[in-house]
């Protein structure tokens, strides 16, 4: 039995008036007619959707990318049982990933990060591209439709040992997923204490983003980042 209540579609349906029943049933008829994707829940048709702002052909794109790109990233989307993940289990312990209680001021939800061991040579990319998307599953699974998402990330232990146990490719890779793929409605990206070395790997990200993520970036200073948790979010959430 599972131990993660996820929402229903009764339940989107009462919290959206723009979702309809009859574009979910749209949705269900034409994912019977592509031989290659799985079956899709309802909800999680609802889910698409709304992160689609209702429009059918974009939800349809979306669903396509979402299940493509995953059978392509075995990497990310394989292999995530952490009794059986070394990486996993290490990852877990390297890396504070959460979302936290309540929301910002204008009503979206909050995923916060931060790396808290600085020995890089347990560090793993690819263990923590996998342990952000199993996160963000589950966010799909118990928040089902909300206003968006504010991430909110602190470099301040980042150090350049860390940067060169990226892989280029996977980050692009990843970015991919997320703006053509993932069933979400981003809001805010912010960057707070940001170490050198933190902001060196935004800038390798920042070709593989599309002008919309960019303009969502905040990167803050040290100094800066109290101001800015003020402006955007409320500061009990941290």
């Amino acid at each position: 039995m599972s131990i993660i209540k996820s929402v229903t579609l009764e339940e989107e349906i009462k919290k959206n008036p723009q979702l309809k029943l009859s574009d979910v049933q749209l949705l269900k008829e034409w994912c019977k007619k592509q031989s290659h994707l799985p079956k899709v829940e309802d909800s999680f048709l609802a889910l698409f959707l709304h992160s689609n702002y209702y429009q059918i052909e974009p939800t349809k794109i979306t669903i396509e990318n979402y299940y493509t790109i995953r059978t392509h990233l075995p990497e990310i989307f394989c292999n995530r049982d952490p009794l059986t993940e070394k990486e996993l289990r290490q990852i877990f312990k390297d890396i504070a990933l959460i979302r936290l209680n309540g929301t910002t001021k204008e009503g979206y939800k909050i995923i916060y990060g931060k790396l808290v061991n600085t020995d890089s040579s347990h560090y793993v990319f690819t263990a923590h591209l996998k342990y952000s998307m199993m996160l963000l599953d589950l966010c799909f699974l118990m928040d089902g439709t909300n206003n968006g998402y504010t991430f909110i990330a602190d470099g301040s232990k980042i150090s350049f040992g860390h940067a060169t146990r990226m892989n280029p490719l996977l980050l692009k890779k990843s970015l991919h997923y997320i703006q053509e793929a993932a069933p979400i409605r981003l809001k805010g990206l912010h960057y707070i204490n940001v170490s050198p070395a933190a902001e060196f790997i935004m800038n390798l990200a920042k070709p593989f983003m599309k002008k919309e993520i960019i303009d969502l970036v905040d990167i803050c200073k040290i100094f800066n980042a109290t101001v800015l948790l003020r402006k955007q979010i409320f500061l009990h959430q941290l």
